[in-house]
């Protein structure tokens, strides 16, 4: 039996990995593709496979594929078992391999015939049909050759080995089916919540995902600024795949942001040292503590404190 198997080494899928037996298997953006590629730009259909008998074919190309290796040439549409080809989609990179998972000597003779002969026919293929010709005599006349020196009956009975005893039948151990769709697209969107968390050093957050009511819940804290970016990335998410799940944020202010929101300013002081005048007579400095935030900035449009992040505080 041929196993195709596909690892996506590149991008928001890398490390994942799909197996398939038998039939035809698209991959691309399409939510209905056997393999889902949801990152940015992917086409709804970047391959087309069909995997039968002793070889795999690629029946649809989008001219958005790439064949690593195949340079200046045209990419072979089959490959054989212990075959495989690295083939990049835009960002997404992907290694296809055609494996036999049968490990028989029965599978390994017929596998490695195919090969041969589908390398023949393309070699047949580029020189002629002269040449054609004058390998169809040689082969002829090798083979009556050698009919003519063993003999018929003989050659053949040398050949009759008991099939037994080449051939093996070990239980076939089904391959583990592809997560659902919105499993993948559950574990998409949190790991785009995870990177916003990594990118904003947020300490207070958390994403987790409930599979049974196709749900990803985030909570935490973040800055008034913070909190922007992060509808912003929610609205884009949700244009994306708010159909097919659920995306429920709880969130808060910050205990810093809450500090600079509580400050009364009575006005600044500009020119070689700006500084802020509190309503309670405090006068603070650039570089000044004040409530867990330190100053950075005073100018006339505003002031800028820095505590685990920047606060802006228009005037």
């Amino acid at each position: 039996m041929l196993a195709l198997n596909i690892e996506v080494t590149s991008g928001l899928h890398a490390g994942a990995k799909w197996k398939f037996n038998h039939g035809i298997v698209t991959l691309g953006g399409n939510a209905n593709s056997e393999v889902f590629l949801c990152d940015d730009g992917i086409p709804d259909q970047c391959l087309k496979l069909r995997v039968h008998g002793n070889r795999i074919t690629f029946e649809e190309i989008s001219s958005d594929v790439r064949f690593l290796g195949q340079a200046g040439k045209t990419p072979s549409r089959v490959i054989y078992a212990g075959q495989s080809m690295t083939i990049t989609c835009r960002q997404v990179q992907f290694t296809i391999t055609a494996n036999s998972e049968s490990g028989l000597l029965w599978s390994k003779f017929t596998n490695n015939g195919a090969r041969f002969f589908g390398g023949a026919l393309e070699l047949v293929r580029s020189i002629g049909p002269g040449t054609v010709m004058a390998i169809s005599c040689l082969f002829g006349l090798m083979a009556t050759t050698v009919i003519l020196f063993f003999g018929s009956a003989n050659f053949s009975e040398s050949q009759a080995f008991p099939a037994a005893n080449l051939i093996e039948n070990p239980k076939a151990i089904p391959p583990p089916p592809a997560p659902p769709v919105a499993d993948q697209l559950l574990r998409v969107v949190q790991l785009q919540l995870l990177q916003f968390k990594g990118e904003q050093k947020l300490s207070d957050f958390d994403v987790n995902i409930e599979y049974e009511k196709v749900r990803v819940s985030a909570r935490g804290s973040m800055s008034r600024m913070q909190l922007q970016i992060f509808e912003s990335l929610i609205k884009r998410i949700s244009s994306d795949h708010g159909r097919q799940i659920e995306i429920i944020a709880t969130l808060s202010l910050t205990d810093e942001q809450k500090a600079v929101d509580d400050i009364e300013v009575a006005g600044v002081l500009l020119g070689a040292q700006p500084a802020l005048m509190l309503r309670d007579g405090t006068r603070l400095f650039v570089g000044a503590s004040y409530q867990g935030v330190v100053l950075d900035q005073v100018s006339e449009s505003g002031l800028v404190f820095v505590g685990s992040t920047r606060y802006e505080l228009p005037l």
